[in-house]
């Protein structure tokens, strides 16, 4: 991961951000594990609007990968966990789009992320706090970038 990451030139916060997702991904009530997270990209955000003191944003985009067991009662209530392939351990596989947006330079941010789990690839967050969002202008005010947040976007969706 280190080589993949420092060739998007992302810096020790950054690796601190998806480290933080891996952990959030796997703490979840059941056993779940994230098995690897791959970056598909690194881009400017917003076309490069600068957002006050912080700066300019990024997105980071790729996919986790991840499995499951099926016979942990916790996963039970995943609709037919039982139907799915398993994989050589036994475990049901699992993939996860992800993108996280973040300062550019990282020390700018404040070092708190907000994370949402998506409803069918539609983000909530920017539209929620952000004042006047619309496709024209998907960062509406700027509210959250310019208090230095960093933003996560997950979902886990059948494909």
């Amino acid at each position: 991961m280190r080589g993949r990451a420092h060739r998007f030139g992302l810096r020790p916060c950054g690796l601190l951000a998806l480290g933080t997702f891996a952990l959030i991904s796997a703490a979840a009530p059941a056993d779940a594990r994230i098995t690897s997270i791959n970056i598909t990209s690194v881009a400017p955000a917003y076309g490069g609007v600068s957002f006050g003191s912080v700066g300019a944003y990024q997105f980071v985009t790729g996919v986790a990968n991840g499995a499951v067991d099926p016979t942990d009662p916790r996963n039970a209530l995943i609709q037919d966990i039982d139907l799915a392939p398993l994989d050589a351990k036994g475990l049901v596989e699992y993939s996860t789009n992800f993108q996280i947006l973040m300062p550019v330079d990282e020390s700018k941010g404040n070092h708190i992320m907000l994370s949402e789990v998506v409803n069918r690839g539609n983000e909530t967050s920017p539209g929620t706090f952000n004042i006047g969002t619309s496709a024209s202008n998907p960062q509406g005010d700027g509210f959250l970038e310019s208090q230095g947040l960093t933003l996560i976007f997950i979902g886990w969706q059948a494909g």
